[in-house]
């Protein structure tokens, strides 16, 4: 399941990448048929931009939330839960080896 979180994530930040590179090359476009001054364009690709990191973060906020909705459901313990159980029985350990 955690792998297609992880799929799910890296399309996303690849969308990021691909809708730059397409908004950059649109207000290029533009630019040349002069329908936007440089200016506009560049101010276009950045509020563009501004909206899709926004979007990402939320995704990646939903994202998260319900993975942890789905951990508790399903009752797997977390990484910290575990590092904490080893903990414990190092501890537990170190106590029956003085006696």
């Amino acid at each position: 399941m955690a792998g297609f979180f992880k799929k799910m994530i890296l399309t996303t930040l690849g969308t990021v990448s691909l809708t730059k590179k397409s908004a950059e090359s649109l207000v290029k476009d533009l630019v040349k048929q002069g329908d936007l001054t440089q200016n506009e364009g560049k101010k276009f690709v950045s509020d563009l931009m501004k909206g899709v990191e926004k979007e990402k973060n939320t995704i990646e906020k939903n994202t998260e939330k319900t993975i942890k909705n789905i951990l508790g459901k399903t009752e797997i313990p977390t990484r910290k839960e575990i590092t904490d159980l080893k903990n414990k029985i190092e501890q537990l350990n170190k106590k029956i080896d003085k006696k």
